[in-house]
């Protein structure tokens, strides 16, 4: 159920220890540390890719709020607090805690909160991936906002500006064709003088009625003329590229 995760656990009570591991077999987990004090858990933050910590309040020396603290600063693990004490609720969810268990620790509730844990993780690594993605700034009457690379269907020349198309709309931005090209010849392939179109959204490139060429694009209905001069180079980019899956046709 939770076999991705990998759970610390921070008691200083072995017992207390031995229940939350028995608990987290019980729920598929497979990989998980134990610690007894504060130094213990984050020499092993620093040596293990931990995703979830399970930490005790009430401990020597370093108590699981202050260590909380630490570990938020140095690490990006989800902290669950497991405590038989229920006054310290409103300090957790001060520092961000994912959720605040009571001792005896019941497996319903263990589950909800690693459900929750798991949730947040993907939420995060989500967000970094975006904002780790190439993107486009765009301004328009509500302000300046980004599009990723990917997200961008095709670009085409109109007037004095080029229109950016996604599968939500369409977007003007100032910057020429040529330079976009220059840019992203790995993403974009030239179809015409006024348009490029993402490799990785063209359905098929197929003759119309008119006996024109233009290439079918995967998730809108719009087609693109395709122009003599940029036929060969399409035909070739696509024949040699099997991951394109789109196959020609003509009427």
């Amino acid at each position: 159920m939770f076999q991705a995760l990998s759970v610390l656990i921070v008691d200083d009570e072995a017992l207390a220890r031995r229940r939350l591991k028995e608990h987290l077999e019980d729920l598929g987990v497979l990989y998980f540390h134990e610690a007894d004090s504060a130094n213990t858990a984050l020499t092993t933050l620093s040596s293990f890719p931990i995703d979830v910590v399970l930490l005790d309040i009430q401990m020597p020396n370093v108590n699981g709020l202050e260590l909380a603290v630490l570990i938020k600063k140095q690490h990006k693990a989800e902290i669950i607090f497991v405590t038989a004490h229920t006054e310290y609720a409103l300090n957790a969810f001060e520092l961000a805690a994912t959720d605040y268990l009571t001792k005896p620790v019941r497996i319903e509730r263990l589950h909800q909160a690693l459900e929750r844990a798991e949730k947040q993780i993907k939420a995060k690594d989500q967000q970094h991936e975006n904002l780790n993605k190439p993107y486009l700034v765009v301004t328009d009457r509500h302000g300046s906002h980004r599009i990723a690379l990917d997200e961008i269907i095709y670009f085409k020349a109109e007037l004095k500006y080029v229109t950016i198309r996604t599968l939500h709309g369409k977007h003007i931005f100032e910057e020429s064709l040529n330079q976009l090209q220059e840019k992203f010849p790995k993403e974009f392939i030239r179809v015409h003088r006024n348009a490029l179109v993402s490799k990785s959204r063209i359905r098929r490139l197929r003759k119309n009625s008119d006996d024109n060429w233009v290439v079918e694009i995967l998730g809108i209905p719009d087609t693109l003329e395709v122009s003599r001069r940029h036929l060969p180079t399409l035909r070739q980019e696509f024949n040699a590229d099997s991951n394109y899956g789109f196959s020609t046709l003509s009427y």
